[in-house]
C-alpha cells in the first residue's frame, strides 16, 4: 500500500505561498517524523505541483529522508516496465508531479468525495449556492 503526501503545506510550511519556486521554509511541526513513521510500514510518495522535483529532494535528503524524483526512478526502470508500475518502495520516498496510486491522500486543499455526493462537494469547494 501507499500512502501519497502532499509537500507544501502538509510536509514543507509554505508560509509565504509560492515564492517562485523557492522552498523556504522548514517542515510542518511533526512532518519529518511522521514521514518516517509512515515509511516503517508503508510506501510512501510525495506528490507536488512543483516542476523542480530534484529540488524537493535535496531538501528532503537534508532532513534525512531518502528519496528519488520522478525522472530518477523512471530512468532506474527498464523501458518495459514503464506502463503499471506502482511504488511500494519502504526505504525511499518517491517523489512527483504526477498523480499516484495511493490508499490515502493527505493534502491541506483536498476535498474528499464521500457520502453526499456532488451536492456536497459542491459544498465542500464553496461553490454551491
Amino acid at each position: 500500500m501507499t500512502v501519497a503526501l502532499d509537500f507544501d503545506g502538509v510536509i514543507h510550511r509554505y508560509s509565504k505561498g509560492w515564492q517562485g519556486g523557492v522552498i523556504y521554509d522548514p517542515p510542518m511541526r511533526g512532518a519529518i517524523a511522521a514521514v518516517r513513521e509512515i515509511m516503517s510500514v508503508e510506501a510512501v510518495v510525495v506528490f507536488t505541483a512543483r516542476t523542480d522535483l530534484d529540488a524537493v529532494c535535496v531538501w528532503l535528503r537534508a532532513r534525512d529522508i531518502e528519496c528519488v524524483s520522478q525522472g530518477e526512478w523512471d530512468a532506474e526502470r527498464p523501458v518495459g516496465e514503464h506502463g503499471n508500475a506502482f511504488w511500494n518502495e519502504k526505504e525511499r520516498v518517491l517523489v512527483t508531479n504526477r498523480k499516484p496510486a495511493a490508499r490515502v491522500y493527505l493534502d491541506d486543499r483536498g476535498v474528499t468525495f464521500g457520502k453526499g455526493g456532488w451536492d456536497q462537494a459542491m459544498k465542500d469547494m464553496d461553490l454551491a449556492e
